[in-house]
C-alpha cells in the first residue's frame, strides 16, 4: 500500500418508495460499486426518514456481495429491529474487504408491514493491492 493511501467514501441510499421491502437480498436502486480489493474501514448508516410500519415488527440487515449477485456477508449487525431506524439514527457497521467489485444489499425480516423510510449508507475504504 502507498505511504499515504487515499481514503474514499461512497454513498448509497435505501428509499422505500424505490426499493420496497422484501424478504430476499435486494440491490438498491441508488447503489454503489465498491472496487476490487477495497479495504472497507467504516460503514455508517444514517436514517434520513424513519422506517415506518403499519403492523408487525420488521427487522433489517445490510450486506455486500458481487455486483449483480447477492450479499455474502454482513456489513452491520444483522436483524436489527426497525425501531433502531428512527429519524436521524446512526447505525455503525463492520470493516471488511471487497473480493471483486461489490455492491450493497438489504434484506427485511417480517417485512409485510413496512410503509416507509429513507436511509443513507456511507462506505469508507482504502484500495488494497492483490498479492
Amino acid at each position: 500500500m502507498a505511504k499515504n493511501p487515499k481514503k474514499y467514501t461512497l454513498k448509497a441510499q435505501y428509499n422505500f418508495t424505490n426499493d420496497g421491502a422484501v424478504g430476499a437480498w435486494t440491490s438498491l436502486a441508488n447503489n454503489i460499486v465498491i472496487p476490487d480489493n477495497a479495504i472497507v474501514t467504516n460503514t455508517v448508516i444514517h436514517v434520513v426518514s424513519a422506517v415506518t410500519t403499519g403492523s408487525g415488527t420488521p427487522t433489517l440487515s445490510w450486506g455486500i456481495g458481487p455486483t449483480g449477485g447477492t450479499a455474502n456477508r454482513f456489513i452491520a449487525l444483522p436483524n436489527q429491529a426497525y425501531t433502531n431506524y428512527s429519524q436521524d439514527a446512526i447505525v455503525k457497521g463492520y470493516p471488511t474487504k471487497a473480493n471483486g467489485a461489490e455492491s450493497l444489499y438489504v434484506i427485511w425480516g417480517s417485512f409485510s408491514g413496512v410503509t416507509g423510510g429513507i436511509i443513507d449508507i456511507y462506505v469508507s475504504y482504502y484500495i488494497g493491492y492483490a498479492e
